[in-house]
């Protein structure tokens, strides 16, 4: 028995630190109405995560605090197929024409999510109707991405940057993946961070960007006082073989 319990122990705490790749992704909920902190944000741990860990790691909330470009306060577009998704998060301001946007997200139950090495984040274009863009003209130029891991007193704990290169065209409702990458992000049980995502524009010509989900990579370990109490469990297991080794 006592064995069995030593497995146990290093099997959860090996399969815990085995996780990598994509662990955490948002995605959007009440999106289909102007005001950007109305939005709902919905956190899913990965499906491939074993039961004992997504059990331990619990739920991340979140909520969007707040949505803006160069002149100020930013709505949602409402019309058109893109403006009218639930599920999809658009600001209503043009990046093409020099105003970018920048939002941020606030989470908190996050203390599983033990580093964070690329952020993913999926795009659409649609136009000032809320149509989804089908028929942009090559562009000379990129939209950049800049995704900043802040704490609850807004320093600044790390950054993930990537683009919509030259020659994107509207593809309608299809979205793109863009993948932002910077230096691997280690956190230390913090349990309340802040995503601030910001675009940057070099276009020759008008487009409206939005968001359909963001995917963190990383890895994720249960809470430091499971780890006490599987290694305790350990030891104990441990001490009473020896205990049953000398008693032979």
């Amino acid at each position: 028995m006592k064995k069995y319990l030593i497995t146990a122990a290093v099997f959860l705490t090996g399969t815990a630190l085995a996780n990598a790749g994509t662990v955490l992704t948002t995605t959007f909920g009440n999106a289909a109405q102007a005001t950007a902190t109305d939005v709902t944000l919905t956190n899913n741990w990965a499906d491939d995560l074993d039961a004992e860990v997504l059990a331990l790691l619990g739920t991340v909330n979140g909520n969007i605090t707040s949505l803006t470009n160069t002149s100020g306060n930013v709505t949602l577009q409402t019309s058109g197929a893109a403006g009218q998704s639930t599920t999809f998060f658009s600001p209503n301001t043009n990046v093409g024409n020099g105003s970018p946007w920048t939002s941020v997200f606030t989470y908190s139950g996050t203390s599983g999510l033990t580093s964070i090495d690329g952020i993913n984040l999926q795009v659409g274009l649609f136009d000032s109707n809320g149509t989804w863009q089908s028929n942009q003209a090559s562009w000379t130029g990129n939209v950049g991405f800049t995704a900043q891991i802040l704490d609850s007193s807004d320093s600044l704990l790390g950054s993930f940057t990537g683009q919509l290169g030259d020659g994107i065209t509207g593809q309608g409702s299809t979205k793109f993946d863009v993948n932002l990458s910077g230096t691997k992000l280690v956190l230390d049980s913090v349990d309340n961070f802040k995503l601030k995502i910001s675009l940057t524009d070099n276009l020759s010509n008008g487009c409206f960007v939005g968001l359909q989900s963001v995917a963190y990579s990383g890895s994720v370990i249960p809470e430091p006082s499971t780890f006490g109490l599987l290694a305790g469990l350990g030891a104990l297991a441990l001490a009473g073989t020896r205990r049953r080794r000398r008693a032979k």
